[in-house]
């Protein structure tokens, strides 16, 4: 069994020093030595305190153990009230328990004296002893613990608190109820009985915060009616602050805790933990869990290691306030982590469940985010307004947050760990004071989230919360078989990449956009060389249908596309370092020769025409180019030839059919004629006239309205725009109305053109 899968801890306290992990043993043991030494002619009642999580049922087995070491240990009585329901049952299992005790002793004592006789041949005077002995004690606290309860019952019918104040204020009719023999008087035959006892009983009284109100008075009022029992000491285990609390709720008084100091004498409160040993419990509990992942020597389990010990560091010291709080910590990795290890990062697990510990709210807002998030990755839009309410709601929690106060800035800045949130300084009307302002939504390149597995991650956030993929996303086996396609079996990487580019998620777009990430960034140097051909060519073939499927974004741009100019890019710059000139324009004759994506191709083309100076302003540095100028003429050879190849059949697949046209006059000025020509040509029929048209109409968003015109700007560089509006009005009328529906369409974007 791995540590991974080991029992959960239960939110159980420790039970011998070899498990003091927080240095309660030396406090515990002073503890146990006061009460050795303590003087008890009439009992005595010792408050250990301390807030819940603390460890104090930890600490009084401590105390409880390290009484039990020397010869004269006293008895120890461990009584817990909120197993019992009733006074009547509390009341008997209490004198049960301390009577156990002292016969106990008693039983150690007589045998010693009898040792005595026995030397003396006095045989039956030990037994009758004992025996005699033993039933005295049990039938004065057997009686004594009867008459008490009656004492309580005839209490409450006279309207009287409590039994104490039964005997103070209706003593006389009590007594006359009771019989002959007072409490008082029984009481006093029991202390006798105790005195002569050689060791003291300890009553360890644990939980008492976890009765309800009325329950923890009933307790105190059995201590305070019995505290005065010589050689007992009662140690009751409770927090104050809710001890306080719960006695002003039932005894209807305002402050609690003046009741409760009439019965504890003394109190002690639990040793708080040491600034970093509560974080350092933690990192162990956590090396115990994960060996395989935190205790390797390789460069990616120190880094996590690394990371692991900042959020312990900052967020463990907001959260791990007690022993408890490392508890619960560990058992929600356990419970959360362990089944999705290999689709999370674990120090973003720790930082999330942290948090969680701290604020359910917070939580819950960062799972919020982070599926809004996702969904603006993937083409969602989210409005001013929604990003306005959804930080309204973050400030209130973090308003909320305890120990935050007015300086909140740690708490932000942590936050920006998460992809899209930023954060700046604003300054204050006053001109002195800097407040720190976050901003959600930023656009954000999350490729080292997706390599990582992060939290931030599009394609496994959902894993930390739900333990399933993302919707939409592509799952780390499918992407490692396409590199091993791209590698091993590059018809198959293109037939995946095809279905990929084809089928949409579920805000709409291109599946294959999932698979884009995971190749940008940092991840294209983990690309393994063999694999990036079949890549490239996986991309020539699909990133038409992927923006035909996708659509044009904000601008007009087809998004898509730019990502995968990006992996493009970085591909290419990896092949210019371990494949020979010769083979690198193989490939491009491949790539641009064969490629059916040639509107992707052609933007590619574009922007090294740009890059290289041929046409526009100033060349770019060389480095800044994807391509030497002798790959370049390569590329332009291969699609001027497709451009003249061009079929009206061809158009409808083809996205932005004005980039083509413009590609193929901005590298050859002097094909001007031979352009229009092919223009004419694709316009020979209706169908290939109407879809040059659509395929030239450009994108705009007035007052976020989105409209798609047709710029006469753009038309009269290829075609004469009077001709195009007379065939245009020529065809509003046909029968056919897909086709006549076009022109219509077709006309109002020319006239919008126009009023531009």
């Amino acid at each position: 069994m791995t540590a991974a899968e080991q029992s959960f801890h239960g939110d159980r306290p420790i039970e011998a020093p070899s498990e003091d992990r927080l240095g309660f043993g030396p406090a515990a043991g002073h503890v146990a030595e006061a009460i050795r030494k303590m003087a008890s002619p009439d009992g005595f009642v010792i408050g250990i305190e301390g807030e819940w999580g603390s460890g104090k049922s930890s600490f009084i087995n401590l105390v409880s153990d390290a009484l039990r070491e020397p010869d004269n240990a006293p008895e120890i009585v461990r009584f817990l009230p909120w197993l019992i329901s009733s006074r009547e049952g509390l009341l008997k299992e209490l004198f049960a328990e301390i009577t156990k005790a002292a016969l106990r002793i008693d039983a150690g004592d007589v045998q010693v004296h009898g040792w005595k006789r026995l030397r003396g041949h006095i045989w039956p005077s030990r037994y009758s002893a004992q025996a005699l002995r033993k039933r005295k004690i049990k039938g004065l606290f057997s009686r004594f613990s009867s008459r008490l309860v009656q004492a309580g019952k005839l209490a409450e019918l006279l309207g009287l608190p409590g039994a104490g104040t039964a005997m103070e204020a209706g003593k006389r009719a009590v007594e006359e109820w009771l019989g002959n023999t007072s409490l008082e008087k029984e009481k006093a035959q029991i202390q006798e009985e105790l005195r002569k006892l050689e060791r003291k009983i300890v009553v360890f009284v644990d939980d008492l915060d976890r009765l309800e109100p009325n329950e923890v008075v009933e307790v105190l009022r059995l201590v305070r009616a019995v505290v005065d029992f010589p050689n007992v000491i009662y140690v009751l285990c409770y927090s104050r602050d809710i001890i306080a609390k719960n006695l002003s709720t039932a005894l209807h008084i305002e402050k609690g805790e003046e009741f409760l100091e009439k019965i504890v004498q003394v109190s002690f409160s639990v040793p708080r933990p040491e600034a970093f040993d509560l974080r350092r419990m933690f990192r162990h509990d956590l090396q115990l869990l994960y060996p395989e992942l935190l205790e390797g020597d390789g460069a990616h389990s120190r880094a996590l290691m690394e990371r692991l010990a900042h959020v312990i560091d900052t967020e463990g010291g907001r959260a791990l306030l007690t022993p408890r709080h490392v508890v619960r910590a560990v058992n929600a990795l356990r419970f959360h982590a362990t089944p999705v290890l290999e689709n999370i990062d674990v120090p973003d697990m720790v930082w999330l469940q942290l948090i969680r510990l701290q604020s359910e709210r917070l939580y819950e807002w960062v799972e919020g985010y982070l599926i809004g998030f996702a969904a603006k990755h993937a083409g969602a839009s989210i409005s001013d307004e929604g990003k306005k309410a959804e930080l309204q709601q973050l400030n209130s929690i973090l308003d909320g947050l305890p120990g935050i106060d007015s300086n909140r800035e740690p708490r932000m800045l942590a936050l920006t760990e998460l992809p899209g949130i930023e954060f700046d300084f604003e300054r204050q009307a006053d001109q002195k004071n800097v407040k720190m302002v976050l901003s959600l939504y930023g656009r954000e390149d999350v490729s080292s989230q997706i390599r990582g597995k992060r939290l931030g991650s599009p394609q496994h956030f959902r894993y930390y919360f739900s333990w399933t993929a993302p919707q939409g996303a592509i799952h780390d086996r499918e992407y490692a078989a396409f590199i091993e396609n791209a590698r091993n079996s590059p018809e198959a990487a293109v037939l995946q990449f095809s279905e990929l580019a084809a089928s949409l998620n579920p805000q709409g777009k291109s599946s294959v956009q999932a698979l884009l990430d995971r190749l940008k960034g940092d991840a294209i140097n983990d690309v393994p060389k063999e694999a990036i051909p079949g890549i490239l060519v996986s991309l020539a073939e699909g990133m038409d249908v992927a923006a035909l499927k996708t659509g044009r974004g904000d601008w007009g741009e087809y998004w898509v596309w730019r990502d995968a100019d990006k992996v493009f890019e970085g591909l290419w710059s990896r092949l210019r370092e371990s494949q020979s000139e010769s083979d690198r324009k193989a490939l491009l004759r491949q790539l641009f020769g064969d490629g059916r994506a040639i509107g992707w191709l052609t933007g590619i083309l574009r922007g090294e025409i740009f890059a290289h100076g041929i046409y526009g302003s100033e060349p770019k540095p060389e480095n800044e180019r994807i391509f030497s100028r002798d790959e370049l003429d390569v590329v332009a050879q291969q699609l001027l030839q497709r451009y003249r190849e061009l079929a009206a059949k061809d158009l409808p697949l083809l996205p932005n059919m004005a980039n083509v046209l413009y590609a193929w006059k901005q590298y050859s000025p002097d094909s001007i004629d031979e352009i229009k020509k092919k223009v004419e040509e694709i316009c020979g029929n209706d169908s290939g006239f109407l879809n040059l048209l659509q395929g030239m109409r450009s994108w705009q968003a007035t007052n976020g309205v989105v409209s798609y015109p047709l710029k006469m700007s753009s038309l009269s560089r290829f075609m004469d725009v009077e001709q195009v509006k007379a065939r245009l009005e020529s065809l509003v009328d046909v029968a056919d109305r897909r086709v006549a529906d076009s022109a219509k369409d077709l006309l109002a974007a020319l006239r919008a053109g126009d009023d531009e």
